[in-house]
């Protein structure tokens, strides 16, 4: 390293310590740098300066002069030169504010629905809203309330001098009287002892936050006992019930125990129900990361250094604690206290296996032994360091850029197949050498457990042995199990083009994905699949990939399977799947399991399908009639002419090729082959005068209305390119045009125009209807409609709503209507239905922020009590219910006259 280098270096270490304490005596000044460096003091000056001029420091003009390097994102924000350490530390500590709750291990991971949940008990209007914590003892639920309270002050919910009130049930279990009077507090005579009045923990409380821990301990006369403050906002005294004690106290209760040892009644009055997972449940990084923490939180009480062995380490974050965080905590602190002593003139505390409990080290050394690996280099924990409680490590980070570059790429209409495959095979190989270099058991286990599903699927060795193939899947495997709760938060991949351009892959692939979830108990997105799609493709047994597609169908309970398992092994790929039907299958029961077969194949460049008699004949004709790609019906299957067949697919012959091949067969019964129909792809256009924006934006509601209900797909398209080429225009001759749907009519001649606002308001949904009716029937077309009113309902209320989920509401008001609708068999256009999900969400936002109208039109004399009013009022109760409000008859009246008067 240059003196550049090594200066600045140091100075990004120096300037952590300082920042932690902003203690002057550790400041980063010219002796200080001096002496550590051994470096000439005008030397150092002339380098300090110049990394001054090229914004790699920050000066504080103290004396001496103090210099900082700092993050490169927050150092950009910050001036250059400050005056004093306070204008500084001001200025740094006001940019550097985290959210209090991110420095806990899993806020963005395993945590972060149950932070959510607490945010919302926390911050809801008044004195928030209960809650309770479930989870076995040691997960950690008396720290998550106390980051709880410290966010609070920090976002000025409560006052920086309230009070946390903590009172453990367990400890009053035999004596509930005492626990009463605890809680409640008591008045001079209330009993034997009492001989003044004393405050109870609700009155000490006030303005701050009440947690009762092990709550399940208190008597279901103590939890009636809170019914009062729950309900009324004040409660009395033991030995006064007419002295009413109002306090302002937001309430959070833990317990080990589950929700059936508690009164209905009380766990109706606490809405926030977190659960907090076990240790072993939040993934392998996060123990990892908490296992860490303990280390270093150590490394401060010794005052010391703390150097492990990697074998050590790996069997702190491999052993499994059945007593969770305070197990794990417990025997980090043992083993650090056992190594200390042996080391109390030592500079650094030397830990490894042997400083663990003996009764553990026996019992694991066997596992120990067939579990750890070497890992290389002890790792060493210094006092001033600390875990980054953020979930992405280098391994996410780099997926996310790779993502980001292939999403950009796709953007720029880059649809080249090699481009992609190259960015994938690179990323895997930096992947597969981090992971091999750390001589990981799990994904050693990993890649057997994937090559026993290719054999399992009948695929050759080719497959199963195939290194870029099998490592490269065990690799994605591994990372999902290591981040199962804290994967990358992108939006699917909009490109279809891309998504097309591996097709013949994702086939592939799908096979694979049910086996791969089951064996490993993850669940795989479509981001997923196309990753390793593209994995896949990189692989050489890309070209060895089938595309036609075969099922076998016959009657009996194992006949169909039983050919078809036979011809998949003797083939050494798995090219028939099966349906068995039983004797006495109805006609409609086949083809149904045929219909969703065919779905789940997804055949594209041709089909095979035998069966077992000539009365399936029909029933299959009939399920394959609308199919779009060819189709060969072969009846009288037999396991000879299912092998025949078998490996005409397997030597890749088209469908054209296999017939001709069947024909000349001796001895075989008669074929049906069906042409395939129009093959264009249904396509409806989204397009905008103020650009693609806003068109993108429509695309993709639309998009999500359609997929998997309807076969079209929607593009969008610059509106000033169509109404210039019209008809002519490339898109339009490519693809079977449905229709187009914007703000602006381009005026294509022959194809039908709506308009945005008539699908928002649904005035032209007849319209839309009668054009996809060429293309589906009725009730998927019912489907969609409805997704179509969800999904732009529920645009417009995401820029409103800040206190309720859009999602819940959504749901809610979709439940209400259908409500509506069978109790009085009203008929509610899809107008109404809109305007109702909008009306009603901002509704129930007014009622929890307390600002209900209190009167229809300037008075309530004159609201119309009629039928459509006493059913709305009825059917009110499935909102109420689901957001504990009341919604009064001026309300109601509001809700009736949008049923009147947009019929």
């Amino acid at each position: 390293m240059s003196n550049v280098e090594k200066v600045h270096a140091l100075l990004i270490k120096e300037t952590q310590v300082f920042i932690k304490h902003f203690d002057v005596e550790l400041a980063p000044t010219t002796p200080l740098l001096c002496d550590k460096l051994a470096l000439d003091r005008t030397q150092l000056s002339k380098i300090l300066n110049e990394l001054y001029q090229n914004n790699a420091v920050i000066k504080i003009n103290t004396r001496p002069v103090i210099y900082l390097s700092l993050d490169t994102k927050l150092q950009n924000k910050l001036t250059a030169t400050f005056t004093d350490l306070a204008t500084f530390k001001t200025a740094y500590n006001k940019l550097n504010e985290v959210n209090h709750l991110q420095k806990m291990i899993g806020w963005n991971g395993s945590l972060r629905e149950p932070i959510d949940q607490m945010k919302a008990g926390l911050l809801y209007p008044n004195h928030g809203l209960p809650i309770i914590i479930f989870g076995p003892s040691g997960v950690g639920k008396s720290f998550f309330i106390k980051e709880s309270y410290q966010y609070a002050k920090q976002l000025k919910v409560i006052e920086a001098e309230a009070p946390l009130v903590v009172v453990n049930c367990a400890q009053y279990a035999n004596n509930p009287e005492l626990l009463s009077s605890i809680l409640f507090g008591y008045v001079k005579g209330a009993f034997t002892g009492a001989q003044a009045d004393k405050q109870g923990a609700l009155e000490s409380a006030d303005g701050g936050i009440l947690f009762l821990d092990e709550v399940h301990r208190l008597s279901a006369e103590g939890q009636e006992k809170l019914f009062t403050y729950l309900d009324n906002g004040y409660f009395s005294p033991l030995g006064n019930d007419a002295k009413k004690i109002r306090v302002n106290v937001r309430l959070m209760f833990a317990t080990t125990a589950s929700r059936d040892n508690f009164l209905e009644t009380f766990l109706r009055r606490v809405p926030i129900k977190i659960d907090l997972q076990s240790l072993e449940k939040r993934g392998t990084t996060e123990k990892r990361q908490i296992i860490d923490s303990f280390l270093y939180k150590e490394s401060k009480q010794i005052d010391k250094p703390i150097e492990i062995t990697r074998k050590a380490l790996a069997f702190l974050y491999q052993h499994e604690y059945s007593a969770n965080i305070g197990e794990a905590k417990n025997l980090v602190k043992y083993s650090v206290a056992n190594a200390y002593t042996k080391h109390l003139d030592s500079e650094i505390v030397s830990v490894n296996t042997h400083n663990f409990p003996q009764a553990i080290y026996q019992q694991r050394s066997t596992e120990l032994e067939q579990r750890i690996f070497i890992y290389g280099d002890k790792k060493v924990f210094e006092p001033t360091g600390e875990v980054d409680a953020k979930q992405n490590d280098m391994m996410t980070e780099h997926i996310s850029k790779t993502w980001h570059y292939i999403e950009k790429m796709a953007s720029q209409n880059i649809l080249v197949r090699d481009k992609y495959i190259s960015i994938i095979n690179n990323m895997m190989d930096y992947w597969y050498f981090s992971i091999i270099e750390a001589d990981d058991v799990i994904f050693k286990s990993i890649v057997r457990e994937v090559q026993n599903i290719f054999k399992l699927l009948n695929y050759d060795g080719k497959f199963y042995n195939n290194h870029n193939l099998i490592y490269g899947i065990a690799c994605y495997v591994y990372y999902i199990l290591d981040s199962k709760n804290y994967r990358l938060n992108l939006e699917q991949i909009k490109n279809k083009e891309l998504i097309a351009l591996f097709n013949p892959e994702e086939r592939f692939v799908g096979k694979l994905v049910i086996y791969i979830q089951k064996q490993f108990e993850i669940n795989l997105s479509e981001m997923d699949i196309l990753w390793l799609s593209m994995l896949v493709a990189g692989s050489k047994v890309a070209s060895d990939l089938i595309g036609i597609s075969a099922i076998i169908l016959a009657h009996g309970y194992a006949t169909a399977s039983s050919i078809a398992d036979t011809c998949n092994r003797m083939l050494q790929y798995p090219i028939y799947n099966s349906v068995d039907m039983l004797p006495d299958s109805t006609s409609d029961e086949i083809a149904e399991s045929l219909k969703c077969l065919i779905q789940n194949v997804d055949p594209v460049e041709g089909l095979v399908i035998m069966i077992d008699m000539g009365s399936l004949s029909s029933i299959a004709e009939q399920v394959i009639k609308d199919l779009r790609c060819a189709v060969l019906l072969i009846d009288q299957v037999s396991t000879p002419i299912a092998l025949e067949i078998g490996e005409q697919i397997r030597q890749k012959k088209n469908i054209a090729q296999i017939k001709e091949h069947y024909e000349r067969m001796d001895n075989t019964p008669k074929l049906l082959f069906h042409e395939p129909a129009d093959s264009k792809k249904n396509v409806i256009i989204s397009t905008c005068m103020t650009g693609l924006g806003a068109a993108e934006q429509v695309k993709t509601l639309l998009n999500d209305s359609f997929t998997g209900i309807i076969d079209v797909t929607v593009l969008s398209c610059e509106f000033d390119l169509l109404k210039r080429q019209g008809a002519e225009a490339k898109m339009v001759s490519d693809y079977n045009i449905l229709a187009v749907i914007g703000i602006d009519n381009p005026d294509i001649k022959g194809i039908p125009y709506l308009g945005l606002e008539d699908i928002i308001s649904g005035t032209k949904i007849t319209e839309l209807r009668n054009i996809l009716l060429q293309i589906a029937d009725i009730e998927r077309i019912k489907q969609v409609e409805r997704l179509l009113m969800k999904n732009f309902s529920l645009t417009r209320i995401m820029d409103t709503l800040t206190i309720i989920s859009p999602n819940k509401v959504i749901n809610v008001v979709e439940l209400f209507i259908e409500t509506l609708i069978k109790a009085d068999h009203l008929e509610i256009n899809s107008k109404v239905k809109i305007s109702l999900y909008i009306h009603i969400a901002n509704m129930i936002e007014r009622i929890i922020r307390k600002e209900p109208v209190a009167y229809h039109s300037g008075t309530n004399q004159q609201i119309e009590r009629d039928t459509i009013f006493s059913v709305v009022k009825k059917e009110i109760s499935v909102i109420e219910d689901a957001f504990i409000i009341k919604v009064d008859d001026a309300e109601i009246a509001y809700i009736c006259d949008i049923i009147r008067n947009l019929k």
